[in-house]
């Protein structure tokens, strides 16, 4: 099967939760949150720990949370300042979030509701015309974008 750009369709190439886009040999990988939400830390997305073209698993607990398989094992990072990447599941991450009250910031709120696809669906046409509205519902502390960085640690 192939979609609109000729490539092979999501169904040949990868799990039908985790999307992808058949480049030769190698699939690149792409995060489907409105389907992993339910279940985030378990996503097959995280589960592939091939050197070149899996993204890894959680990071290790022992190691101050960095990846340690799949291709991104050791990355280097600069910004904000020099240091190995990490992913740490966090499902509340925003516990101890500084300036919490400033922000507007419900503490207890767990991040994965944030991009359920009733959530998605809601962002994506409920701001018809508006574009600052959308952009707002979507960059907010604890909207969709944002919570998918906070729930991974970065």
């Amino acid at each position: 099967m192939y979609g609109p750009s000729g490539q092979k369709g999501v169904e040949d190439v990868v799990e039908v939760r985790a999307f992808g886009m058949d480049k030769g040999d190698q699939v690149i990988r792409f995060l489907r949150p409105t389907l992993d939400a339910a279940d985030f830390y378990n996503s097959p997305m995280f589960a592939d720990p091939d050197p070149e073209s899996g993204l890894g698993g959680w990071g290790n607990p022992d190691t101050d949370a960095l990846v340690v398989d799949g291709a991104f094992a050791g990355f280097k990072l600069s910004y904000p300042y020099p240091h190995t990447l990490t992913r740490n599941f966090t499902a509340r991450p925003f516990l101890d979030y500084p300036d919490a009250e400033m922000w507007r910031i419900d503490r207890d709120r767990m991040a994965s509701p944030s991009f359920t696809p009733e959530a998605i669906e809601k962002t994506i046409n409920g701001w018809t015309g508006d574009y600052r509205g959308f952009q707002f519902d979507v960059e907010i502390m604890q909207a969709s974008h944002s919570s998918v960085h906070a729930i991974m640690g970065g």
